[in-house]
């Protein structure tokens, strides 16, 4: 973990973002959706967009948008081959030459906003080598605690790493550690808080927003806490947000594998969740909704908390089909159901299609099968769905 290898690749590359409001985006869940909300809004507003998100789920391409749009694969080729040329002997890691990459395909399209996603912490993530007008911090929970320590002021202190003195932030975590507020302080940045400062609520079916404008907005199938950060980021950053159609500018609000529906009867749900704060908000989500019997389908890594993730899903019934990553650090279903701490029924399966396949099997029509864990769960069923029977 470090800077020093990226800064020295970043400096070769001459990159220029001319004009551009730079928006990076930290948090243990949330990134995708508050960025794609910013980037909704701000191209309803008529500025262009530079956006880099991470990991994907099917194709490499989805890691950068431009104006809403994946980049063809030929501009991706140029953008690594100009990074390795300048590179020389610089040693770099996948994320450090795909981000570097990233900055290389935005900088050439020159947007009026480049959102930028936080892959890991932020202090040290190869992101943070860029300058932003304005960071956001969407939550904090434990993850990654290996490189980010376990304890919360830990993670805070990391994540805060993106801010800037005299900076711009917008903290989307409703309960804080109290260090982050000291961090700031000193770093003199203008922050907005969320619950001191903005506020959202949900009044049948409409979200309203309450921060220096007053909005309702239509976004039911988005996590509205994520809505009021990317909101309240505009706010801050003067974007003319008083003609807005507040009802419509979400609409397309979706991200692939943020709970995305993709089979009705029986409903079937796919969710890149894969940490205890994540699966609490999924199972609130599915909490809400009206079904005879859950299934739940469920691959992770093993370096994960296994425990505290699935131990959400104890608490209601449900059918467990355990499945066997076959990745890198990818968890086999005898370690998921080790991690079942009240030893709840459940059927160990080798992979992600057989554990998806035997579940779409046994559901009946009134049924819901949840698919969580990890983004390689997802995009394995994401893959097979259309090869599958669904009865």
């Amino acid at each position: 973990m470090g800077l020093g290898r990226v800064k020295t690749v970043y400096q070769n590359l001459h990159l220029q973002f001319p004009n551009a409001q730079i928006i990076t985006i930290t948090g243990t869940n949330g990134k995708g959706s508050t960025a794609r909300a910013l980037e909704q809004l701000a191209l309803s507003l008529g500025k262009s967009t530079g956006v880099y998100a991470s990991p994907h789920l099917i194709d490499y391409k989805e890691r950068v948008r431009v104006n809403g749009e994946q980049v063809i694969e030929a501009e991706h080729c140029a953008a690594f081959s100009r990074v390795n040329k300048l590179r020389a002997d610089t040693a770099l890691t996948f994320f450090e030459f795909g981000t570097l990459a990233a900055l290389q395909l935005i900088s050439e399209h020159a947007p009026d906003v480049v959102i930028l996603e936080v892959g890991l912490g932020g202090a040290t993530d190869a992101v943070n080598v860029v300058d932003a007008h304005l960071a956001i911090i969407t939550s904090i929970g434990l993850d990654h605690q290996e490189w980010l320590g376990d304890s919360r002021e830990s993670v805070a202190e990391h994540k805060s790493g993106i801010c800037r003195k005299n900076g711009l932030a917008v903290i989307g975590e409703p309960t804080p550690p109290t260090n982050l507020r000291k961090i700031l302080d000193d770093l003199s940045v203008d922050s907005r808080w969320a619950g001191d400062d903005f506020s959202i609520s949900r009044r049948e079916g409409v979200i309203e927003y309450q921060g220096t404008h007053s909005i309702k907005v239509d976004c039911d199938a988005t996590y509205p806490g994520n809505i009021a950060s990317a909101i309240t980021a505009a706010e801050l950053l003067h974007w003319p947000l008083e003609n807005t159609d507040w009802l419509t500018v979400f609409k397309d609000k979706g991200l692939p594998g943020r709970f995305q529906s993709i089979h009705d009867k029986p409903l079937i749900i796919v969710d890149v969740a894969h940490n205890p704060q994540a699966t609490q908000l999924l199972r609130n989500r599915i909490a809400k909704l009206k079904f005879k019997q859950l299934h739940l389908v469920v691959g992770m890594l093993e370096d994960k908390d296994l425990a505290g993730t699935l131990q959400t899903f104890t608490e209601i019934p449900a059918a467990w089909y355990l499945a066997s990553l076959h990745c890198t650090r990818g968890a086999s279903a005898e370690v998921l159901e080790s991690a079942l701490s009240d030893n709840r029924p459940s059927k160990r399966y080798e992979n992600v299609e057989s554990a998806f396949q035997a579940a779409l099997q046994a559901a009946e029509t009134e049924d819901c099968v949840l698919v969580f864990g990890s983004f390689a769960t997802v995009a394995e069923v994401l893959q097979v769905q259309d090869l599958l029977t669904i009865t």
